[in-house]
């Protein structure tokens, strides 16, 4: 159950104004900002694209039992399960595995405030906030402060007595071939840890007379009463890397490194479980695709909320009759459209004439129709019809 209050605050004109002067500045940084981010993702998703194509041509699988030397300089591909050197320990508790990787997850119950603000325009140019701040109780991974809450009385957080923690071995092999933490960094598959007894006196001793204890098939610690979850109560888990993996790289010395391929990218791929070459190349072609989308967007987004920020004091003014501000904004988000789409394209168009030619020039020649058009239209919004049929245009409208 949360608990809530509500704060009502009136902003006049004037402050509304210097909020709306102090976002041009932001607004116009976001806006600039966005050209050079779309051009680096263009560079960065073709020379992306290059470097898998000539290693889907170029790599070649290989045993892990067969020795390192015979393939130095090459790019292969293997399979296999991770053989560390030494163990990944906990010291905090003791804990120790000789696996890839060792990571301890605790969660405390807290109190956690969510605020949410609406605002109401007012005759005058004014507004009035609304915020509402309610407390409900959670389960965290990060230790909430409450005392930066609004209202912190009886929603006080007690100190987090320990934390989450991961730590990675340093070095180990795959059959013949050596790895270091450049390989063991990029493995990510998890498998619970079942606690011992002897983690269970450690973890006693540390919170004194509190109840402990286990849960679900015996991988994590209860730290409470877990049928009745009380502020301060503790979860703690752990996980251990799994060591099956596959991997493609260049060995050097026998060691298996990231590859310079000819555009200059280093490569190296780790994925888990048995996986093909194709398969691994694959996936990482579809996550460039998928990256470059997502920095497209938010080059567009980046483009779009600048314009907006922008014109905010042009709204702040209109706001000073209510249904104009609303009119307003909602002029303010077509303007944004209407300058971030056509941006947004030609710069890429450009990045890609730069990169790929053919590509490049046909997305310009879109965005250049699109500007065009959005620019007619314009034009014709402002066209009047006289009585005898002939159009001229609105007198200060250019």
């Amino acid at each position: 159950m949360s608990e809530e209050f509500r704060e009502i605050e009136e902003v006049g004109l004037g402050q509304n104004l210097k909020n709306a002067a102090g976002g041009v500045l932001v607004g116009f940084l976001m806006f600039v900002g966005a050209f050079p981010l779309l051009w680096w993702n263009e560079g960065r998703a073709v020379s992306t694209a290059q470097m898998l194509a000539e290693a889907k041509g170029g790599v070649v699988s290989v045993d892990s039992a067969e020795d390192p030397a015979r393939h130095e300089g090459k790019l292969v591909h293997l399979q296999g399960e991770i053989a560390v050197d030494q163990e990944v320990v906990d010291s905090t508790f003791g804990v120790k595995v000789k696996r890839p990787g060792l990571e301890r997850q605790v969660e405390m119950y807290q109190w956690t405030e969510r605020v949410k603000t609406k605002e109401e325009q007012k005759v005058g140019g004014g507004t009035r906030k609304i915020k509402t701040y309610s407390y409900s109780k959670t389960w965290s991974k990060e230790a909430i402060s409450s005392g930066a809450f609004k209202r912190p009385e009886g929603h006080e957080n007690p100190a987090m007595p320990f934390r989450s923690w991961s730590a990675r071995a340093e070095a180990g092999s795959i059959g013949a071939f050596a790895v270091d933490r450049a390989v063991l960094s990029e493995v990510d598959a998890q498998e619970p840890l079942k606690l011992d007894d002897a983690f269970m006196e450690q973890l006693k001793a540390r919170v004194g007379a509190r109840s402990v204890n286990l849960q679900g098939e015996g991988n994590s610690a209860y730290v409470g009463d877990a049928s009745s979850p009380k502020i301060g109560d503790l979860r703690i888990s752990y996980f251990q890397l799994k060591p099956d993996v596959s991997v493609i790289a260049q060995p050097t010395d026998g060691v298996l490194k990231s590859k310079s391929m000819s555009n200059g990218k280093a490569l190296l791929i780790v994925a888990s479980g048995k996986k093909t070459a194709q398969e691994m190349i694959e996936w990482e072609e579809t996550k460039n695709t998928a990256m470059t989308w997502l920095f497209r967007l938010g080059g567009f987004l980046m483009m779009f909320f600048g314009v907006k920020a922008m014109l905010g004091v042009v709204v702040a003014l209109a706001n000073i009759l209510p249904f104009l501000g609303g009119l307003a904004d909602f002029g303010k988000s077509l303007i944004g459209g209407a300058v971030a789409v056509p941006c947004a394209l030609v710069t890429i168009a450009l990045a890609w004439i730069a990169y790929r030619p053919m590509i490049g020039v046909t997305l310009l020649v879109i965005g250049v129709v699109v500007t065009v058009g959005l620019l007619r239209k314009g034009k014709s919004d402002r066209m009047v019809t006289l009585a005898d049929g002939s159009q001229v245009e609105m007198p200060g409208s250019s």
